[in-house]
């Protein structure tokens, strides 16, 4: 009896919580969505990946990916192609360059192809990361390091062909001071940040 109890609280709070993304999706008017995450957060990925079939529902074409430096755009292509070894090679890059849960964001981007949505790669290239501030532990708020990447993906998200994005990134670069700011900067773009740390 504990068990059905339980799985039956799991499930209402996974469907409220995918509710709760889907009325974002549906109440929001701007073309560029962030979903905001704590890179170590499985489960709230898991409620995120369960909402695309709202995403797209609502209009929504694309996933944006900050796991992904936009130079290896091209492994997200081939993965959405299904080219040989496709798979392998996004895995492997992920779990050498972004190193967190590679299963868990394997099982994002498969939904999303599952769904036919684009896949954008938004990073900046790592090698291209100037100098950080030598301050340690280094404050966001002067990270050179975190505006770089962020004027990267604002030009980015500016250019790229799509009708409505979703973009999973870490928390910090949701805040409307960051990314959402540099965007209306770089292009006049308007975006809406759902949190999905609480999830």
């Amino acid at each position: 009896m504990k068990k059905y109890i339980m799985t039956l609280i799991l499930i209402l709070c996974f469907g409220a919580n995918a509710k709760d993304l889907s009325s974002f999706y549906l109440d929001s008017t701007s073309r560029v969505l962030f979903a905001g995450e704590r890179h170590i957060n499985d489960r709230a990925r898991d409620i995120f990946s369960d909402s695309l079939q709202s995403f797209k529902d609502s209009g929504g074409d694309t996933l944006g990916l900050e796991m992904v430096e936009s130079h290896k755009q091209y492994l997200l292509d081939n993965f959405l192609e299904e080219r040989e070894n496709s798979e392998f090679e996004l895995y492997e890059y992920l779990r050498v360059r972004w190193q967190y849960n590679t299963k868990n964001y394997m099982k994002l981007i498969t939904r999303a192809k599952s769904l036919e949505l684009k896949l954008l790669a938004i990073d900046l290239d790592k090698r291209k990361w100037p100098a950080e501030t030598a301050l340690y532990p280094v404050p966001p708020d002067i990270s050179k390091v975190r505006v770089a990447r962020e004027a990267h993906m604002a030009k980015l998200l500016c250019r790229a062909d799509f009708q409505r994005i979703i973009v999973i990134i870490g928390s910090f670069h949701s805040l409307k001071e960051y990314l959402p700011s540099g965007l209306r900067n770089e292009c006049y773009a308007d975006s809406a940040t759902f949190d999905i740390t609480s999830l």
